[in-house]
């Protein structure tokens, strides 16, 4: 339907900054992007199937709540998981800012 497109399109315009983010926070960019392929594929999948009712408020719970996955009857709703998605995202910037302030840029 047309919510679930739009829902689709927003998790993309979300996960530009909040891959950036995560991205300032690792420093090795390999270690990086395998530690959230795991993190992703593997244990934040684990946790929203094993234990749904913390698992939904982990960024992937938001992103399912946002384009309305109705896999698992513990969804958030889709303007709760915005919210809560847009604070995983202030929080990554946030330490990511004040990572890259602390390192030495040399």
């Amino acid at each position: 339907s047309l919510i679930i497109c739009a829902g689709i399109v927003l998790v993309c315009a979300l996960s530009g900054p909040w891959g950036a983010f995560i991205g300032w926070i690792g420093r090795n960019q390999l270690v990086t992007v395998v530690a959230a392929l795991v993190w992703m594929l593997v244990a934040e999948s684990a946790l929203i199937n094993f234990v749904p009712a913390a698992g939904r408020f982990l960024p992937g719970g938001a992103q399912a709540a946002i384009y309305r996955d109705t896999g698992t009857p513990e969804t958030l709703s889709m303007p709760v998981g915005i919210v809560l998605f847009l604070g995983w995202i202030g929080v990554a910037g946030w330490l990511a800012s004040r990572l890259f302030e602390r390192r030495d840029l040399t």
